[in-house]
């Protein structure tokens, strides 16, 4: 199956678009794995309890069936969806998967900080005052320095990805 990219008149796919597949299946990735093991522990639980019950009674197979048909097409498509995502991502060196992983950790942090309650952003100063905590440490400082920074690491990573050849476009398909 080949996902179709954009590319310029070279047939070279554009470095921005280089960026935003890396860094998009990198913070799907890490955004969706605590997701995706509390669902598996669930399953698990269901289908561990459901197996207790149907040994005790044959009639609970009813409902052990369709949890097991529920499950299964389940972890079909949470295996397409994470090859896709292995697929939308581009082959890179370990300098660049790095920086990659600098940029999300800096861009999760920041929408982390975004969606923070007004009250947890006062405990948060609160315990900087409290625990008398400067410079880079603190929370006030991380928030500014993320937020400020942000566009400028995007245009370095962007820049980095552009010079960087090891990207291939689908694995040499």
């Amino acid at each position: 199956m080949n996902i179709p990219t954009v590319h310029d008149a070279g047939g070279t796919i554009r470095p921005t678009l280089l960026v935003v597949r890396a860094v998009g299946s990198d913070f799907l990735r890490r955004s969706l794995r605590p997701l995706l093991l509390i669902l598996a522990s669930v399953a698990v639980l269901l289908l561990a309890l459901g197996g207790w019950l149907a040994s005790r009674n044959a009639w609970w197979w009813l409902l052990e069936v369709p949890l097991i048909t529920v499950v299964l097409v389940s972890m079909m498509v949470t295996v397409i969806f994470w090859k896709l995502l292995r697929r939308v991502d581009p082959v890179r060196s370990s300098g660049d998967r790095r920086a990659v992983r600098d940029f999300t950790d800096k861009l999760m942090r920041t929408t982390e900080n975004l969606r923070t309650p007004y009250p947890v952003i006062l405990f948060k100063v609160a315990a900087d005052i409290v625990l008398r905590r400067s410079g880079d440490d603190s929370f006030i400082a991380a928030v500014a320095k993320d937020s400020k920074t942000l566009a400028p690491d995007f245009l370095a990573l962007q820049r980095q990805l552009d010079g960087s050849r090891t990207f291939v476009e689908s694995k040499q398909r």
